[in-house]
């Protein structure tokens, strides 16, 4: 069919039409944002245990490919399809806000789950971060941490991942518990603490006024010249 638009004389010259998908196919990607996390510069009850150098713990996930992410660590990425979490993401990241991160460990010790959330400093604002344990074919325990305003998602979280097989068929679960209980961290609550400067601070600081102040003070002693009369 042809359409005449000129657009010579006034309006828009574009053509425009609807490029609706019948199949509702969704085609995820990913990047990265940064964030103010001050938690992690103030001492607070929110501080973190220190991670010891031989516990195996996860980097936090880079995004390096805009059309896969790095959100299954561990076994998680052998139990679970990157392209469907990845799927999951794109339809509860609109409505929630949340991004789920999801690490399986092949260690019997519960205690890990603690090590990692220490060591991303609970995670980032909107992370919602499945942890468990793979051991003997079995999962042994669950620990799901992030922020949240309804720390009831992630108690359910992890029964959910105690009592299923970490699989595909498990997403669908984690999904409907994720937007029927989870709510994003409003961090504006936290705007009450205060960041204290670090002790080599406040040794710049009086170095810098012993230089300032002494170096005027030489100056001043020393300074030969009058006013003409």
């Amino acid at each position: 069919m042809k359409i005449n638009k000129s657009g010579l004389v006034e309006g828009d010259k574009n053509i425009y039409r609807s490029t609706e998908q019948p199949n509702l196919y969704r085609f995820p990607i990913n990047e990265m944002h940064n964030w103010t996390n001050i938690i992690k510069a103030t001492k607070s009850t929110y501080n973190f245990m220190s991670v010891p150098k031989d516990i195996k713990v996860f980097k936090y996930p880079e995004s390096s490919n805009w059309f896969e992410s790095n959100r299954l660590l561990g076994l998680a990425n052998k139990h679970i399809s990157i392209a469907e979490f990845d799927k999951l993401n794109a339809r509860i990241g609109g409505v929630k806000k949340v991004n789920l991160i999801m690490i399986g460990f092949d260690d019997p010790d519960p205690y890990i789950g603690k090590f990692q959330e220490s060591k991303w400093i609970g995670g980032k604002k909107n992370d919602l971060v499945l942890c468990y344990g793979y051991y003997n074919n079995k999962v042994k325990w669950a620990y799901v941490f992030g922020w949240t305003e309804k720390e009831l998602v992630k108690r359910n979280l992890e029964t959910l991942l105690l009592t299923n097989k970490i699989n595909n068929d498990l997403l669908p679960k984690i999904e409907q518990e994720v937007i029927k209980n989870y709510e994003l961290k409003d961090f504006k609550k936290f705007n009450y603490m205060q960041i204290e400067p670090p002790g080599w601070a406040y040794i710049a600081l009086l170095a810098v006024q012993l230089l300032v102040q002494g170096g005027f003070w030489v100056y001043a002693y020393y300074n030969n010249n009058k006013e003409n009369t």
